[in-house]
């Protein structure tokens, strides 16, 4: 696996989004998953987070900026209803797909606190 030795983030319950920054083009956005996390260093097992953006993708594993690598257990039965409409064929061994410039899809690239 691509992250060994690697503490690893589940985040269930997720869905994708994006986001554009204030000064970016429109074919920049920034792909960032949201769900409840267990095992994550800062936020309590369950408690619901938006990761920053996805930068890497190896299957059902994904690292955001910043280096946390999470591993995608449930979606969300809302995205899932969603992709069915949108994207018809799903990969689910594959999930997430990272979208470049120009609208064409590319495989990705391989390589509150506690208290």
């Amino acid at each position: 696996m691509l992250f060994d030795g690697r503490t690893i983030i589940e985040l269930d319950n997720w869905g994708v989004g994006s986001v554009i920054g204030l000064h970016s083009p429109p074919d920049g956005m920034d792909i960032r998953i949201h769900g409840n996390v267990k095992n994550h260093p800062v936020f309590d097992d369950g408690q619901y987070v938006i990761t920053q953006q996805i930068i890497v993708v190896d299957g059902k594993y994904v690292e955001a900026k910043g280096g946390i690598v999470y591993r995608l257990v449930r979606i969300h039965p809302l995205y899932r209803r969603w992709l069915k409409i949108h994207r018809g064929v799903w990969d689910w061994q594959n999930p997430i797909t990272l979208k470049y410039s120009h609208n064409k899809i590319h495989p990705p690239k391989i390589f509150k606190k506690k208290g």
